[in-house]
């Protein structure tokens, strides 16, 4: 399935609520003082890499609070929040779509991937395929799911997944493939879906 990017504006505006569906942060882009530009601008406007600054610390939270919060709220040695665990989702889905971000953000995401022996050479493969935009947005139905083994390929290239319930007919599918593993050679995999 290829996808057309209206614009780079809503693309960053995808990224930015999607990586606010993982945190919880709230995606305003405000950030309430004058900035005349940083690093993320400068990579942006000269190579066109999307960048965005994760601000962390708030008016509570104790240590944890303020523009420059104790570096132990970090990893949570402060005991009261751990800003590497609220973000690390985040980070997952940023490298995630990293090779091709503008474009990637569009559509579904595959969650909860799983992989068990399914008899003799083979491994069922399972995700769940959930179209997770944002808020106020029209959720779109999910109409296919591909599973690569590896390494990612062009959309409609990878092995056909189908739907547990036997329909595409949600938001969000659980979807599964036998995956047959006699021509893989011995040792681990990845499964991209």
């Amino acid at each position: 399935m290829s996808v057309q990017v209206p614009d780079l504006e809503a693309a960053l505006e995808a990224i930015g609520f999607k990586l606010a569906y993982f945190n919880g942060y709230a995606p305003d882009g405000d950030i309430g003082y004058a900035v005349d530009g940083a690093t993320d601008d400068w990579v942006y406007g000269k190579l066109g890499v999307p960048g965005f600054t994760i601000e962390v610390g708030s008016s509570f939270f104790g240590a944890c609070s303020g523009f420059f919060p104790d570096y132990e709220c970090l990893d949570g040695l402060s005991g009261q929040r751990s800003f590497w665990n609220e973000n690390r989702d985040v980070f997952l889905y940023l490298h995630k779509i990293a090779d091709a971000p503008y474009r990637r953000v569009f559509g579904p995401d595959a969650l909860a991937l799983g992989a068990a022996a399914d008899g003799p050479g083979g491994v069922r493969v399972t995700a769940t395929v959930e179209d997770r935009r944002r808020s106020g947005l029209p959720k779109s139905d999910v109409v296919a799911a591909e599973l690569f083994v590896d390494a990612p390929g062009t959309d409609g290239a990878g092995q056909a997944m189908s739907p547990v319930d036997g329909g595409w007919n949600g938001t969000s599918e659980a979807v599964e493939l036998l995956l047959d593993t006699g021509g893989l050679a011995p040792g681990r995999h990845r499964a991209l879906v």
